[in-house]
C-alpha cells in the first residue's frame, strides 16, 4: 500500500522539555509535514540573554541527533509595559526530520 509514513511527534516534543533555564521560555512548537516524507519542527521562544539561547540549543541538539538544530532567528525585542522598558531576545530553532 501507499500509506504515508508516520513519525512519533511525542519524542520530538520531549526533546525540547529535557532542559529548562530561568529566563528562557518557549512560546510555540510546530511540526509540519513536508511532501518529501519529512517533517519540519520549528521552535519559537524568548530569553533574557543570548547566552541562554545558545546553551539551550546545545542541550537540545543531543536529543534530536543525528538531525541538525539550526538557529534561524535571533533578535532583540523591546517591551514597554506601563512605562517600564525591558528587552527580550526572541529566537527560532528548526530542524527537518526524515520519516
Amino acid at each position: 500500500t501507499d500509506r504515508p509514513k508516520t513519525i512519533k511527534t511525542a519524542s520530538i516534543l520531549s526533546a525540547f522539555c529535557q532542559k529548562s533555564y530561568n529566563s528562557l521560555y518557549l512560546t510555540k512548537i510546530s511540526i509540519n509535514n513536508k511532501p518529501d516524507d519529512s517533517v519540519v519542527v520549528e521552535t519559537k521562544g524568548y530569553a533574557k540573554n543570548e547566552d541562554l539561547i545558545f546553551r539551550y540549543q546545545k542541550e537540545c541538539m543531543q536529543y534530536v541527533e543525528p538531525f541538525a538544530l539550526s538557529l534561524n532567528l535571533i533578535k532583540p525585542e523591546i517591551i514597554n509595559n506601563r512605562g517600564l522598558v525591558d528587552t527580550n531576545i526572541t529566537f527560532i530553532f528548526s530542524t527537518t526530520i526524515d520519516k
